[in-house]
């Protein structure tokens, strides 16, 4: 389990220009599972069942470890059991931020 967390942080570090965070965050310096330092800070979850619950607790806990401007998202890998691959992959941001990304996405058509 530990090995598949840490390849799941490596590759959301490595696809956003981010790093790891120490401990995987649970150092009261290093919050989250990966940081892009002033952009996202990103705490990462998977499962190898058909669903993941997801509490308010959960996305108030990432959201509280940001530091301003950074963006919290919150990723949930979906894995088959039998091969192991990455069969979905989802990231949870606040509504707010979704609507930026929205209406950035449609001031450059």
């Amino acid at each position: 389990m530990q090995k598949r967390s840490q390849a799941q942080e490596q590759t959301i570090a490595r696809d956003i220009g981010g790093r790891t965070q120490p401990g995987s965050g649970n150092q009261s310096h290093a919050k989250g599972d990966v940081r892009f330092k002033g952009k996202h800070r990103v705490e990462a979850k998977f499962t190898y069942g058909k669903s993941y619950r997801v509490d308010l607790s959960d996305l108030q806990k990432i959201r509280s470890e940001v530091v301003y401007p950074e963006k919290p998202a919150f990723i949930v890998d979906f894995i088959d059991k039998m091969t192991g691959v990455a069969q979905d992959q989802w990231a949870l941001i606040p509504y707010a931020d979704w609507l930026e990304y929205v209406n950035a996405s449609s001031n450059n058509r």
